[in-house]
């Protein structure tokens, strides 16, 4: 039986897309035979302190007869950068220790932290064993783009080195979108090595919820009749929340249409003293996963938004959430993105310029008034997501990579 060893920066219960994914995609594994290990961090992301004190004590957990899960302590997680660097880099000491020590045939790696990509080429060289790295972003170049760092810095330098490093010594690498497969290759990575996989979603988990079902609804005391636009996911400072809130006060005066914020995230606060005696605009908490139906089918019109500069790469983990349930996306992205491309394409929403208000206005305007469009736009979201974004296609090409690299 081979053995998988997953090294995660964040896993269940913290909520997320990408540890949902993980989650299916280790439980896939275990019915073609493998036996997978899920290497990380007591959780502290988005829990309540009774879940936290809970699995700070449970550092091994058996999900099942082939999957196991194995946390080690580190400091909660806080907003200080410093903190979270050094917290990081305790991660990774454990990681490489725990690499060492323990047997595996496969390594599989995330690019969150970012200096995940070294640790795994560090034990490529020392065991000899294969790593796969899933890229769910590029560093450092999403900091370049966010304005964080220049590329003439300190920072830059040192992360193209871990960059190039990673990709030097990965077997294989998951990309999420065409412009970050360009991006790879224009630094000299073997295309061969490359592979795209869409963030995916299980459509028997995740399903239109009608209104009149949705807890959400009735919990929050959410007029139905409204035409609901919704954010659902982080508020941080790559998401541009305060973009959707400007919009929001622009067209304060019209009654028909409320926005709804679900989330969390570093930049929650400022965001609610933005939207503060604002009577169209409404903040949930992050929901718990067994909600994500309800979520995702609150709004007739769902949101992915980001700060100019920073959706040149990547698919947004959402997408497929979106598809599965509401079926329209309104996206304030780059127009360089595979996402702008792609929306406009398959015709599954609209993509306007990041962050420019009256775009977003003309967008939601063009959706509410024609119904007709909204159903267009439904059937092709539904179509898409069957061939593209299901767990059972997704699963599929990575087991298929996952056999090649271990030639089972």
């Amino acid at each position: 039986m081979k053995k998988i060893l997953f090294m995660r920066g964040y896993f269940f219960p913290e909520i997320a897309a990408s540890n949902q994914m993980c989650l299916e995609f280790v439980r896939e594994l275990a019915k073609e035979g493998y036996e997978v290990t899920i290497l990380c961090p007591v959780p502290s992301r988005g829990i309540t302190n009774e879940q936290y004190i809970e699995y700070k004590e449970k550092k091994v957990e058996k999900l099942s007869e082939r999957i196991i899960v194995k946390r080690f302590w580190l400091p909660k997680e806080g907003k200080n950068i410093l903190l979270r660097v050094f917290r990081y880099i305790m991660q990774n000491m454990y990681q490489l220790f725990y690499g060492i020590t323990n047997n595996y045939d496969l390594l599989f790696l995330y690019s969150t932290p970012p200096t995940n990509g070294l640790i795994g080429s560090l034990l490529r060289c020392l065991k000899n064993k294969p790593f796969i790295y899933y890229l769910h972003d590029i560093f450092p170049d999403s900091m370049l783009n966010m304005g964080m760092i220049n590329n003439k810095g300190f920072i830059w330098k040192v992360g193209r080195i871990i960059e190039n490093f990673s990709y030097k010594h990965a077997d294989r690498i998951i990309t999420l979108s065409n412009k970050m497969v360009e991006n790879i290759v224009n630094k000299n990575v073997d295309l061969k090595k490359i592979n795209i996989v869409y963030n995916w979603i299980d459509p028997k988990k995740i399903k239109y919820i009608e209104r009149e079902n949705n807890r959400l609804i009735k919990e929050y005391k959410i007029n139905p009749n409204k035409f609901i636009v919704t954010y659902a996911g982080n508020i941080g400072e790559a998401q541009s929340v305060e973009t959707l809130i400007k919009v929001a006060k622009l067209i304060e005066n019209d009654e028909s249409i409320f926005f709804v914020i679900i989330g969390n995230g570093a930049n929650e606060e400022k965001c609610k003293n933005m939207a503060k005696n604002m009577k169209n605009i409404m903040f949930l908490p992050m929901q718990p996963k067994e909600k994500i139906s309800e979520v995702y089918s609150l709004g007739d019109i769902s949101t992915i938004l980001c700060k100019k500069g920073f959706g040149d790469s990547g698919m947004p983990s959402k997408l497929g959430n979106i598809l599965a349930t509401t079926g329209i996306v309104l996206a304030s992205f780059d127009k360089n993105s595979d996402l702008f491309e792609l929306l406009n394409k398959e015709k599954i929403g609209i993509c306007v310029e990041s962050e420019n208000k009256e775009e977003i206005i003309k967008a939601i305007y063009k959706i509410k008034n024609n119904k007709k469009n909204q159903r267009i736009m439904k059937n092709n979201a539904k179509k898409f997501l069957k061939n593209n974004m299901t767990l059972e296609k997704c699963s599929k090409k990575l087991i298929r990579e996952i056999n090649e690299v271990i030639e089972v």
